[in-house]
């Protein structure tokens, strides 16, 4: 787990040299430098593995598990940091899938997926007939003759942390995101395509917001545990995975 970015991003909490609040451009060029110290050290471990000779015969995946959020006035949402909000900047994280031999190199998939079904993905490439991980393998990386699933289901992101409780789903191009810690704030629908950083909310009138509502409590029903007891991040896996079988080791 690299902690790079985090890091940069709270350097005027962490950092004891800070005499005075980092103004935001700060941060800004904090969090850039935790990236570029971040890239180095994935080339640094893609060169090991080459070195170790396993290169060849590892799945290796790299991703987030939330990004930032710097503020109305860095052109993001208020408020700042991250689990503060289920826009895009905080809940669009990379996606990366290395399986040489296995997986053709330079793929890229534009249409949305799911972390929450990374530990399925993984355990299917393996070859591992039966897993105690929620969730089908992300169907964009499945193996001929793989289990089938529904390429345009819709995706779920809740989001409840430091008293904030806020739920979304993702269909094709459309975000629909409600606050039910303010609801006086109002259905939010966003077209991703046209406006990927979701700056204009279209929800008024519009034809989709009520099946996109729909969409979100089937999400919400079909769940495998309450809803209200899972403290989850956005994009995130639940926190505790279902239970194998009596006997049968995960």
């Amino acid at each position: 787990c690299y902690m790079d970015v985090n890091q940069a991003f709270h350097d005027r909490r962490l950092n004891p040299g800070f005499r005075r609040r980092a103004t935001r451009q700060e941060v800004i060029e904090a969090y850039e430098g935790g990236m570029r110290a971040l890239d180095a050290e994935i080339r640094h471990l893609f060169s090991e593995l080459d070195r170790r000779r396993l290169l060849d015969r590892t799945l290796v995946v790299i991703t987030s598990d939330h990004g930032e959020s710097f503020g109305a006035e860095a052109n993001d949402h208020d408020p700042p940091d991250h689990g503060t909000s289920l826009y895009p900047e905080q809940a669009r994280v990379p996606l990366f899938v290395v399986y040489p031999g296995k997986l053709p190199p330079g793929r890229v998939i534009a249409r949305p997926v799911s972390t929450r079904a990374i530990a399925g993905t993984i355990v299917h490439l393996l070859g591992v007939a039966e897993a105690p991980f929620v969730g089908d393998p992300l169907l964009t990386l499945r193996a001929p003759g793989g289990p089938p699933g529904d390429p345009d289901a819709p995706l779920l992101a809740t989001l409840k942390y430091e008293g904030r409780r806020l739920q979304s789903v993702i269909w094709r191009r459309w975000q629909y995101i409600r606050d039910l810690g303010n609801p006086s704030k109002g259905d939010e629908l966003y077209d991703l395509a046209s406006d990927p950083l979701a700056r204009h909310n279209l929800a008024g009138t519009h034809p989709l917001l009520g099946p996109m509502r729909e969409r979100l409590e089937h999400l919400l029903a079909s769940r495998s545990e309450p809803r209200e007891t899972l403290p989850d991040a956005p994009g995130a896996p639940p926190s505790r995975p279902a239970r194998p079988p009596a006997g049968r080791r995960p």
